[in-house]
């Protein structure tokens, strides 16, 4: 998680000027390093399960909105990423219902993992975000 967290300290830094993605495989790239916490070229399911448990501050097994924002805020205190973090939570609420629970952690899962092995690998974290961005870039 700490290499999410330097990555969203690296982007607050672009903050003074547009937020610019570009070029999208290399943004991903970096957030891809950031979510692979054991470094081993693969996000598994538990890796995905750890971060919601960490957004999920009271434990409830639902993440909120304002639980989402608090705990990146509070990571980098930066109020001008907040339409990231908006967008971002949007991407994640797969069912658009405004709260992210293990449905949603599972589906947004299964939309990475491409072939379905039960990990994500470089290739299909950069191809589905690169797909994202533009959009994302233009919520920004």
């Amino acid at each position: 998680m700490s290499l999410y967290i330097h990555f969203l300290v690296c982007l607050s830094a672009l903050t003074w000027a547009e937020i610019n993605l570009k070029p999208y495989d290399v943004t991903a790239g970096v957030m891809f390093k950031a979510v692979d916490v054991n470094q081993d070229g693969l996000v598994s399911r538990n890796e995905l399960d750890l971060a919601f448990k960490v957004y999920d501050s009271n434990g409830d097994g639902r993440v909120s909105r304002l639980e989402y924002l608090r705990y990146l805020l509070q990571m980098v205190p930066d109020p001008t990423l907040n339409r990231l973090f908006q967008a971002t939570y949007d991407i994640i609420d797969v069912d658009s219902d405004s709260i992210l629970d293990k449905h949603d952690f599972d589906n947004f899962f299964s939309l990475i993992d491409s072939n379905s092995d039960n990990q994500i690998d470089l290739a299909e974290y950069v191809r589905y975000w690169s797909v994202l961005m533009p959009g994302l870039e233009t919520r920004l």
